[in-house]
Formats: structure tokens, sequence, C-alpha cells
């Protein structure tokens, strides 16, 4: 169940009482929860979950790139045999080269996206974007 928010102060906050119900109705077993925020990283969110990948090694895979390219956020596009292909946006512009990781990084990036996974703490809707694992490689 993915919770789409417009303003980073949202991140974090109890749902109001109509959503709550709404879920409540729809019902929440097996349900992976997360909160994203805009379209780009609902569609990410979307494709990542239709290829059974794990969103943690997705989110460790952007975090490393994201040190090595400030300037430059990825987006998970799509799997293949090639490996794990992304598309590069630099300056709120889409940049014509994929960067692809190899299926053996996202399996390492995998093991140790699990270590490192944080727990719940008082609201169950995570945000597993790039700034997830920061402070374990910064």
């Amino acid at each position: 169940m993915i919770l789409v928010l417009w303003r980073e102060e949202d991140f974090g906050q109890p749902m109001d009482k109509e959503l709550q119900s709404l879920i409540e109705v729809m019902g929440q077993k097996n349900y992976r929860h997360r909160e994203v925020f805009g379209y780009r990283e609902l569609m990410e969110k979307i494709r990542v979950f239709d290829t059974g990948s794990s969103d943690f090694a997705i989110a460790l895979l952007k975090t490393i790139h994201r040190l090595q390219h400030p300037e430059i956020q990825i987006f998970f596009y799509e799997k293949t045999e090639q490996g794990l292909f992304f598309v590069q946006i630099g300056n709120d512009v889409l940049l014509p080269d994929c960067v692809i990781f190899p299926e053996s990084l996202y399996e390492t990036a995998l093991q140790y996206a699990e270590q490192w996974k944080k727990p719940h703490e008082f609201y169950e809707y995570l945000r597993v974007d790039e700034k997830y694992f920061y402070k374990e490689l910064y």
C-alpha cells in the first residue's frame, strides 16, 4: 500500500481519520506500507514491486550512486537479464544514458539492506528511498 504525499513535512505524520477508515475497510493483510513523494517516486515504487524486487535493496543501490553523483537522481526502470536499469535525472531533465547495476550487485545490496533495515517506529508507513541508508554509508 503506497501513500503519496506532496509536502515533505507530511512524512511520518499520522493519517487523517477518513484515510485511516478507508485503509481499515480495504484491509491491511500482506501489504508493504510505503510513503512516497509525488508521481516519480510512486511510479518507481510500483515498478520495483511489480518486478518482485526489494525496495530496500533498490534504495541502497540508489544511495551508493547518490554518494558518488550527488547532482544526479536515478529511478528504477526495469529488471532484465542484463541487470537492473535506472533512468537518470539531472537538473530536472531526463538524461540520455541509463545506469545499469548487475544482478550480483543487487544481491549483495539485498544482503546488506536486510541487515541495516530499520524497524518500524510509531508509524507503519516507511519512506524507503536513497536517504534511507545514508547514515550507514556516510
